[in-house]
């Protein structure tokens, strides 16, 4: 979930309701034949979004804690988003609630920004859904727009630095790494500007990509099923 979204005990039986249960799906494993699966849930984790990203940090495949030094430590995860930016701090693995937030941070600030451009000197914008693939081609009918592209990524690096300054003002003693992640665009797009928005920082930068959340969140998965099932390593590897 979400930093802020699981106060709502709404979503918590929501989430319940839609996956604790029987499913019958269609799975392909070669992208061609599909193979008919019942798969029967039987229990609900619920954590927050940005805490798969550190499971990828300090687990295995098999959810063996592999960095006992990061887990220990006191960690800052900064999720990017599309709309949302989602930050959560854990110190030893348990949540600081009052280091913890959400914004409207995400990388559509900054694809406004452009389209703001846009407008002011062609008279509109461009619908949401089309302007991220104008900025990939750098251009728009004989427009450049390299130079508001990267005046955007640069203001938005730095209003995500502001929330986090505003959150640990008198406190950067206590943090050992900011990890940024989100659905691609930190570690491809953003990556530059933040390293320099955070360059005085005495920190550890750990930057994550496209798939890292999903990843740790399966591997936090297989940790709880190991200490459910009580089995070793070997176990799984036979499985």
């Amino acid at each position: 979930m979400p930093v802020l979204a699981d106060e709502d005990p709404k979503r918590h039986k929501l989430l319940y309701d839609l996956i604790v249960k029987t499913h019958h799906v269609k799975i392909s494993v070669n992208g061609k034949e599909l193979e008919e699966k019942e798969i029967t849930v039987k229990n609900l984790i619920i954590r927050k979004q940005p805490f798969g990203s550190l499971c990828d940090v300090i687990l295995d495949k098999d959810g063996k804690i592999i960095h006992q030094d990061i887990a220990k430590g006191y960690n800052v995860i900064a999720d990017i988003g599309a709309r949302t930016f989602n930050l959560y701090t854990l110190n030893k693995l348990r949540p600081i609630a009052d280091k913890s937030t959400s914004t409207q941070h995400g990388m559509y600030s900054a694809y406004q920004t452009v389209n703001k451009w846009i407008e002011s000197n062609l008279g509109s914008p461009i619908p949401d859904g089309k302007i991220k693939s104008y900025i990939d081609e750098g251009k728009i009918k004989g427009y450049s727009l390299a130079k508001i592209t990267e005046f955007a990524y640069r203001q938005l690096a730095n209003r995500i630095k502001g929330v986090i300054e505003k959150t640990f003002i008198n406190n950067w003693a206590m943090v050992d790494r900011i990890i940024f992640t989100g659905g691609g665009a930190t570690e491809k797009l953003l990556k530059p500007y933040l390293e320099e928005a955070f360059k005085d920082k005495k920190v550890e930068i750990i930057f994550l990509g496209r798939y890292n959340t999903v990843n740790g969140l399966r591997k936090y998965g297989m940790l709880e099923w190991r200490k459910t099932n009580k089995i070793n390593k070997s176990d799984v590897v036979n499985q």
